[in-house]
This record gives C-alpha cells, structure tokens and sequence, in this order.
C-alpha cells in the first residue's frame, strides 16, 4: 500500500465551485512527496496550506531522499522525493474513486462533482520554496496521465518528471 501526505484544504468543483463531496477524505488532500507516513492520514502529519514540507532523517541525521522507514518487517512512513527540489507541482489521480460506468462498459472513467457533473480527474498540491502553496482539482487536460511530479520554474513554466514515477 502506497504511503501518502495529507494537507487540509477547501476542495472545490472547478466548474461550479462546490464542494467535492465523492472524495475518498473531505477536505483532505493526497500527495506524495516529503516524509509520507502511510496510506491512510495521520492526524499529527497532517498538513494545512502554508506549512513547510516535512522530511525524516535517518539515524545517522541525514535525510536521504527516495527512502523507507522500517520497524522490523513493516514500514513506517517514507520520504518520496528528494528536499532540494523545492518548487513543484505533485498530482495524484487517486484522490477521486473512478468507477465503471455499467457492467458493459468496464472502461474507467473519472468521477464527477455531485452538483455539476463535470469530470474530476484529481488532486494537485503545489509546494513552492518547500512550502505548501496551493491545492486544487486539475481538469482532465491539465498535465499528462502518465506524470504525477513537475517541477515548477519561476515564471511557472512545468517540467514533467515522469523518471520519478517508480523510484527504488
């Protein structure tokens, strides 16, 4: 099971406005990226907009990116990512539960906002200077499928960084 961060934040329909009421956790955002503890949230690692990004370091008080703590056989959280990359655009696709439409049509498709319908594709959680700066539900069209990390320039150009996808 994937570890994850969590922020506190007002989600809302970017069509309409409302509030996303078919997330998995109102009001509560997953990303992935600093220390992530694990998959379902934890109140004492939870974040809110405007909170510096939080890494572990290991016992030799370095902290190494890309690494999973372990107690004995079972994880205890993980930092995904590395901390010099400090401006960056996170996204997970998760966030929303995608379900079939009908038994004849396995295709998935995303869910939709409750009041408007319109398509909610997922979750992106902006950090800026190692800051929590931003989160809102991006559009079907908005970054590529296959990429859940961008790194973000000053004039806030994107670079995908899909090399990151699946790092040991």
């Amino acid at each position: 099971m994937p570890n994850y961060a969590h922020v506190k934040a007002e989600i809302l329909c970017p069509s309409c406005g409302s509030p996303a009421n078919n997330l998995l956790t109102p009001n509560l955002a997953w990303f992935q990226w600093g220390f992530c503890r694990a998959a379902t949230p934890w109140s004492d690692f939870e974040y809110e907009i405007g909170d510096p990004i939080r890494w572990k370091a290991c016992e030799d008080g370095i902290t190494h990116p890309w690494t999973y703590f372990m107690e004995g056989p079972h994880s205890v959280g993980a930092n995904i990512g590395d901390p010099k990359y400090q401006n960056l655009i996170v996204r997970d696709p998760a966030q929303f539960q995608w379900a079939y439409r009908t038994e004849d049509d396995p295709e998935r498709r995303p869910s939709t906002c409750d009041s408007c319908g319109h398509p909610l594709a997922g979750i992106a959680v902006e950090i800026r200077n190692g800051f929590i700066a931003n989160v809102w539900i991006h559009s079907l069209d908005e970054f590529d499928s296959r990429t859940y990390f961008y790194l973000v320039d000053s004039n806030g150009v994107r670079y995908p960084k899909p090399e990151w996808e699946h790092n040991p």
